[in-house]
């Protein structure tokens, strides 16, 4: 007979696994050790789900959530376009320390051992983003306010890289070191990096006039 998990274990059993995942990579990740670590027997997690892949994605579907509600955040700003997007971009750190292994997971499925699911992952993922950022564009373009030459297709792509490398920066330790690299004595002042980020994008996509 099925053990019935309240719903408070079964937001632990993802935690646990979304944690194992982002420390161990995919292949490495093991289904006896997430339910250990979640106080389970691994027969129990199988109950719930069908194999690793299954609970894979059902982990990175508890984050997908979070991101919904961010980008639904984003959207129903009334504020100025300089605003929004610098309190997306606190938005974004703000993601990357609340939801690290989120960050982690994301990464590990940019890497050679998602080859053939990267494509059906990739789509599933970025649809949230990419609908909300070239929505977001076209509308600044529409009002005028995004530069003459700029196309807000490829606007939204360039801004959205931007964020990813930003998030992987903060919680990748690759990214992480190369973050010091670049930025020396400033590399763990958020209010420093979130200006000069600013700066940058407001003058590269936004009409000054």
């Amino acid at each position: 007979m099925l053990q019935k998990l309240k719903e408070e274990k079964l937001r632990e059993i993802l935690e646990k696994g979304s944690k194992e995942f982002a420390e161990k990579g995919f292949e490495r990740a093991s289904m006896k050790n997430i339910a250990k670590s979640a106080g389970i027997s691994v027969g129990v997690l199988y109950k719930y789900y069908e194999n690793k892949d299954d609970f894979f994605n059902a982990c990175l579907e508890d984050s997908l959530k979070v991101l919904s509600e961010k980008m639904e955040e984003f959207i129903s700003w009334e504020i100025t376009p300089r605003e929004r997007i610098e309190r997306l971009l606190h938005l974004v750190l703000e993601f990357s320390r609340e939801n690290p292994d989120a960050v982690r997971m994301y990464h590990e499925i940019t890497s050679s051992s998602f080859t053939e699911k990267a494509r059906k992952l990739a789509t599933h993922i970025e649809s949230i983003s990419a609908k909300t950022y070239r929505d977001y564009m076209a509308a600044l373009k529409e009002a005028n306010l995004l530069k003459e030459d700029i196309i807000p297709e490829a606007a939204a792509f360039f801004f959205d890289n931007c964020l990813m490398m930003l998030q992987f920066s903060y919680n990748v330790d690759y990214f992480d070191e190369r973050k010091k690299l670049y930025l020396g004595s400033v590399y763990d002042n958020d209010d420093v990096l979130i200006k000069q980020m600013m700066l940058m994008l407001d003058g590269a996509l936004l009409r000054r006039d």
